[in-house]
């Protein structure tokens, strides 16, 4: 019922609830297991931009945009964004904040010591073995067509999908540090 009135009603949004989700129902949120990463592992300074990128994750956990694009859009120079941002993509659970499927996986390969040449090659090559060009990415990878299956298994134990980890993708609720209300005919701000 209410997914049918946020059809009728574009101001509303619903959502099913995400039977994909690995947490338990009110498990942590990304702000909440990114942040206490963020305010242990950055300075003040580098935090302030990491919460910037926290918000900016799609439901998938993914960061699609360019160094560059996220700079512009932060107001920032590269050179101040992207150490943050390589700090950021190195937070649990691995794989968040990457640009894609492939950099997703690579990074939690990385995390796991696993990633080696042959999967390197493999993650390049994701296409061709979807498009079923077996040969050519066992070719590439320098392994036989009997040993191809392995790497596609090693990549089918990873998770595509970081941020599902988090049920509660909501940013928490907190105060206002301010209030404007209306008095008569003049607004008043309250602290």
């Amino acid at each position: 019922a209410l997914i049918r009135a946020a059809d009728e009603h574009p101001p509303l949004r619903a959502r099913a609830p995400d039977s994909a989700c690995d947490a338990p129902a009110g498990g942590p949120s990304p702000y909440d297991a990114l942040g206490r990463q963020i305010r242990t592992q950055l300075a003040p300074g580098e935090a302030q931009i990491a919460w910037a990128l926290v918000a900016r994750l799609d439901d998938n956990g993914y960061l699609r945009a360019t160094p560059k694009a996220l700079a512009a859009e932060l107001g920032l120079a590269p050179a101040q964004l992207v150490p943050v941002l390589e700090r950021f993509r190195g937070f649990e659970p691995a794989g968040i904040a990457a640009r894609d499927l492939k950099d997703c996986f690579a990074r939690q390969l990385v995390a796991q010591d696993a990633l080696t040449g042959p999967l390197r090659t493999f993650l390049a090559h994701l296409e061709d073995y979807a498009a079923g060009r077996r040969a050519t990415v066992a070719r590439a990878c320098g392994v036989t067509a009997a040993e191809l299956p392995a790497l596609a298994a090693r990549l089918r134990r990873l998770n595509p999908y970081p941020a599902r980890l988090f049920c509660n993708r909501t940013a928490p609720i907190r105060r206002p540090d301010h209030r404007v209300v209306t008095a008569a005919t003049e607004l008043r701000a309250d602290l």
